[in-house]
């Protein structure tokens, strides 16, 4: 694998976590609640959860109104 686009990934993968969301822990933090993955980890155990689509890019809405219909 290109080093440049493994070296993306992993910045990316690091960018993803909780822990580099400083500003929006702080927040949280402030009015006493849970991050997603947290509330995830009350309920459920370790071995039963397995994150997806954290690398996924961010979605758009697209306007579909003239799209055929099926």
């Amino acid at each position: 694998m290109d080093k440049a686009l493994l070296e993306k990934i992993q910045n990316a993968q690091r960018e993803a976590r909780d822990d580099a969301r400083s500003d929006a822990l702080e927040h949280l933090r402030a009015a006493d609640r849970l991050t997603a993955r947290e509330s995830i980890q009350h309920l459920l155990d370790s071995e039963s959860v397995i994150e997806y689509g954290a690398l996924a890019g961010a979605t758009s809405q697209v306007d579909d109104r003239d799209a055929a219909a099926d």
